[in-house]
């Protein structure tokens, strides 16, 4: 299955990078519980600096939405080589996009988790019972690939339960589509490679 695939290689990507994490536990980390934390603090003081330093070169033109939910993560967990599961997800959605493979969507769910989903082509998003069958979920965070018919089962177990929080699980789009052939977008290019991740 063509999206199972894709999904399973951005996870192996992105895992490739080496990216620590505050909230994936030593063992998935390899990295002290202080040590994480450090770094977590790090990651988001990074952020809303490398963020107002992107605002501040786009000189007053509307703000692209793929430039806080998108590139910045992305960039600050390439160059601190720390991300959890939205800078994790971002980087997996780029490395996808350049690949071609379309379509793409960032999705959070519950109360604090982000994934990338491949080749959702039908359903309404909240309801992912009702998404295609060859849609795949890859969740570089939690170290997955699956098709969405395991997301039930996903949601529940560690290490995701922890992050998902109690039912009902509420799933919504966090603003990245990717259906056509164009990529990147023009708003996004500069950026794109100004922080190395084209």
């Amino acid at each position: 299955m063509p999206y199972l695939e894709s999904a399973q290689t951005a996870v192996n990507f992105v895992n490739g990078l080496g990216l620590k994490s505050n909230n994936r536990g030593e063992d998935l980390d390899g990295t002290s519980e202080k040590l994480s934390g450090s770094l977590g603090k790090l990651a988001i003081r990074k952020n809303h600096a490398m963020y107002m330093e992107t605002l501040d070169s786009l000189n007053g033109a509307n703000e692209p939405i793929e430039i806080s939910t998108l590139v910045i993560p992305a960039a600050v967990s390439q160059r601190i080589q720390f991300g959890n599961c939205e800078a994790r997800a971002a980087r997996a959605f780029i490395y996808l996009a350049e690949q071609d493979v379309r379509p793409l969507e960032l999705m959070s769910v519950g109360d604090d988790h982000v994934f990338l989903v491949v080749g959702r082509t039908n359903g309404n998003i909240p309801d992912y019972a009702s998404w295609n069958d060859d849609a795949a979920i890859s969740d570089p965070w939690a170290n997955a690939a699956y098709l969405k018919g395991e997301l039930g089962i996903h949601l529940t177990d560690a290490p995701l339960a922890e992050v998902v929080g109690e039912p009902p699980i509420r799933i919504s789009q966090c603003g990245e589509l990717l259906l056509g052939a164009n990529w990147p977008p023009a708003n996004l290019a500069a950026h794109l490679t100004r922080y190395n991740l084209a």
